[in-house]
Formats: structure tokens, C-alpha cells, sequence
């Protein structure tokens, strides 16, 4: 990523897959005739594939500096090359499943459309008792590259007490779902099932879909139809947080308004608060090195006990001295008191979290949306939600200016 003429040669290196890759796993060893049993082993390819998907396939990337000076987010959260926004308009034929009351053979189907691409996948609601569905499903995809990416239309008819019956699948470049829209000249086209095989079968009916095809620009305030935009927000870091136990975790929770349809995932992302909004990993607070038995622990206590000691000869407030030296300010009350030692002190100092992680939202109204980031943390024993310590919001047209 980002030549250039000097040494290190480039910026850094990202890596990723624009499409899911076909998984083999073998067991070998002592173990393998456990493993190597079918539901065992579908199991863990099951959490491998997902595992590699939430880390390496679009929009998620592995993405390394190596020039100290660039910036982390051209590397790690390259822009899109557009949005397709694609609708599944309805289906037709599809093959009955459900078995009626009154006859002995399937009459019907409970059809619902799963939308793939890249290692993103939404899902329709549930059409009942029909094999000739009218979904209206809309979802958009910001995509990478048009040429190579993939995309895949699954229809599944949804049962309550066994697993869900597969119907067919779409799968097609899209580059050229785009292009069979456009030769069609009526803004959608009929695309036909195939089975788990990817062999066509004119049993299993046929999907018809719109898609329309919105180019990015980087001028915010260029001629559009609407006020539609993908909106970018990168998380560095965190500095001047309190000084909780050892263990603790710190992460940040990203949420815009005026979110486009067809944004809702299925199943949520790994990094999903509980309320659906995004969030960055979870980061501990490492143990610090200055609470250790070593000299140079003693020092920097030492240091801290004689800046207390002057602080507080000259009167400074409790909770100025705590803003001066980035501590807790119940502990330096203590600590006037004779009832806490400087080391107790020193656990309290402030620290700082780096994440280099972004968000990114697409919105359907660039000009009302408002972001919000929440700085939150759980101490350890505790999960998710979390405690919120603040959050910072703005709104995205005052951040274009």
C-alpha cells in the first residue's frame, strides 16, 4: 500500500479476501477419528470459516504499518469502490416444502431470502404459504471491486421444528448482476436457482432483482439524487482514563442515525454491543511495569510521594492535585488523611488505550445523521454492556465542513 521512493518503499501491507475461500481441514494425530466425526467436524469448519471471515474477508482486513508515519486507516480502511444497492423484488415457481393437513404431500413454502457478499449477509422476513413470494427485500453493499466480488441470493423456506429447507441459490459476479440490470432496460432482472452444486434446475423457480449501481465520490457537497453517503469514523485512541483494577477492559461503541435500509445483519457482527450498535475490540489494561518490586518502581514512587507532599503543603485541593498528577481523587483524600500510601496512589494514574479501528455507517441522510462514540469499560468478572465513562457526538454535515 502507498509507494514511494525511500526506504521502507511503501506504507504498509494489508491482507484480505474479496470473496469467502473454500475451507479444507484434515485432522491428523491421535485425536483425528474423534474429530474427523461428520457433526464434530462440521462444528469446527462451522467456527474456522467464521473465525476467517470476521477477520481477513471484505469489509474486514489484516492491515499492517510499516512506515511509522502513514497513516494507519489508508492501510487498514481503504474506501469502497461504490454502493450496490441491491432489492429482491419477488420470486416465482419455487418448490413446495411444508406438507398440508389435509393431503400427505408438500403444497407449499415459507420462503425468506439470505443476501451474501463478502463476509456481510442479511436476511428478508419470512413470506408465509407462498410459492410465488413477494419479498420487496432491500439491502445495500458497499463493495471493493465490482469485477471480482461475488454475490449470493439463498432462498430458504423457514421451518419451526426441523432445520430450514434449502430452495435455491443465486450466485453472480457483481459486475455482471449490474450489467444484466442495465441490458435489461427495465431496472431488474430474472435470475434462475441452482442447487447446492451451483447446477441449474428449472424446477426450483427463478428470483427477480433489481440493483443500481452508485459510484463513490469523495465531494460531499457534489450534485446527488439523494443525500445517501457512507460515512467513515477512525478510533486511534484514548488517553487520561481512570485507573481501574488491572484486567480491566477498555473498548469504544460507534452509533449513526439515519441508517439506510438494509443494514441490519444477520447473524450480528463479533464486534456488536448488545443494542446493536458497533464496537472496537476489547482492550485490558496491561499491568504496569511502575507497581512492580524494582528500582525504577521505587523511583517513580518516590517521585509521586515527594510531588503529593509539595502539592499538599501548599494547600492545593484534593481535586486539583488528582487533575495534576492524573490519579484518583478519592485515593489523594485518602492519602491526605494517612490512610493510604503512595503506592495505592500509583495504581490510580491514568492511562491510555490505542485501537486504531474504524466505523463505517452508510446513512440515507448525510445531512441530519449524527455520530456518537461511547468510551465504555468492564472490570474484570464483568461483560458486556459495560459501563459507559462518555461519549462525544457530532453531527456528519458540521464534520464536512
Amino acid at each position: 500500500v502507498g509507494l514511494f521512493p525511500p526506504p521502507p518503499f511503501f506504507m504498509g501491507c494489508r491482507v484480505f479476501f474479496l470473496n469467502p475461500p473454500k475451507v479444507e481441514l484434515e485432522f491428523r494425530g491421535w485425536l483425528a477419528s474423534v474429530l474427523a466425526v461428520r457433526p464434530l467436524k462440521k462444528q469446527v469448519m462451522k467456527e474456522l470459516e467464521r473465525q476467517f471471515s470476521n477477520n481477513f474477508v471484505v469489509p474486514n482486513r489484516l492491515g499492517v504499518r510499516v512506515d511509522q508515519q502513514s497513516e494507519i486507516f489508508r492501510i487498514k480502511c481503504p474506501r469502497p469502490q461504490g454502493i450496490l444497492r441491491l432489492r429482491v423484488v419477488r420470486a416465482e415457481h419455487l418448490l413446495p416444502m411444508d406438507t398440508s393437513w389435509r393431503s400427505r404431500r408438500a403444497e407449499s413454502s415459507d420462503p425468506y431470502v439470505v443476501v451474501r457478499c463478502g463476509a456481510e449477509r442479511f436476511r428478508s422476513a419470512t413470506v408465509q404459504q407462498s410459492l410465488f413470494p413477494e419479498f420487496g427485500f432491500e439491502v445495500r453493499l458497499p463493495i471493493m471491486c465490482a469485477q471480482h466480488q461475488v454475490l449470493h441470493i439463498d432462498v430458504w423456506d423457514a421451518d419451526l421444528v426441523k432445520k430450514d429447507d434449502f430452495l435455491g441459490t443465486v450466485d453472480i459476479g457483481v459486475g455482471e448482476i449490474i450489467q444484466k440490470v442495465s441490458e435489461s432496460g427495465e431496472g431488474a432482472a430474472w435470475l434462475g436457482l441452482l442447487d447446492k452444486k451451483g447446477r441449474c434446475d428449472k424446477g426450483r423457480g427463478r428470483v427477480l432483482v433489481a440493483a443500481e449501481w452508485r459510484p463513490l465520490t469523495l465531494d460531499a457537497h457534489a450534485s446527488s439524487p439523494d443525500d445517501a453517503a457512507q460515512v467513515f469514523a477512525g478510533v486511534y485512541s484514548a488517553s487520561q482514563l481512570p485507573g481501574l483494577p488491572e484486567g480491566t477492559r477498555y473498548w469504544v461503541a460507534g452509533s449513526c442515525t439515519h441508517l439506510a435500509t438494509g443494514r441490519t445483519t444477520d447473524p450480528p457482527h463479533q464486534l456488536t454491543q448488545p443494542d446493536g450498535r458497533m464496537r472496537t475490540t476489547q482492550m485490558r489494561r496491561q499491568p504496569d511495569p511502575m507497581m512492580a518490586d524494582t528500582d525504577e518502581a521505587a523511583a517513580h514512587r518516590a517521585r509521586l510521594q515527594r510531588r503529593l507532599e509539595i502539592l499538599q503543603e501548599r494547600g492545593v485541593p484534593c481535586d486539583e492535585i488528582a487533575e495534576v498528577l492524573g490519579v484518583d481523587e478519592q485515593t489523594v483524600r485518602r492519602h491526605a488523611g494517612g490512610d493510604a500510601h503512595a503506592r495505592d496512589v500509583q495504581a490510580t494514574e491514568r492511562h491510555s488505550v490505542m485501537w486504531n479501528q474504524g466505523f463505517y455507517f452508510l446513512v440515507s441522510d448525510a445531512k441530519q445523521a449524527v455520530l456518537t462514540l461511547d468510551i465504555r469499560y468492564a472490570e474484570p468478572g464483568n461483560g458486556l454492556p459495560g459501563t459507559s465513562l462518555g461519549t462525544v457526538s457530532a453531527r456528519v454535515a458540521d464534520l464536512l465542513d
